[in-house]
């Protein structure tokens, strides 16, 4: 079965790219409209930067890592 899309489906796709194209300001952001950018800027309505490649992940709490195994073999 074909995807089949009418003229108001085109015209709403059409106006989310261009809206992504001029990083104009969502008119309700509590909505999902408009596209994301490849490198995650603008993806946040509050803070741009957050979810953006090469960012710091902000931690709520410390960091904890446990040792890794070196002698365990999974074979």
């Amino acid at each position: 079965m074909a995807m089949q899309l009418i003229r108001s489906d085109l015209e709403l796709i059409l106006a989310q790219i261009l809206a992504t194209e001029t990083h104009a300001p969502l008119p309700n952001p509590s909505l999902p409209f408009g596209l994301r950018t490849v490198d995650g800027t603008s993806n946040n309505v509050d803070h741009s930067a957050y979810g953006a490649a090469d960012q710091a992940f902000p931690r709520m709490t410390g960091p904890v890592f446990r040792q890794a195994d070196l002698g365990t073999s999974y074979t």
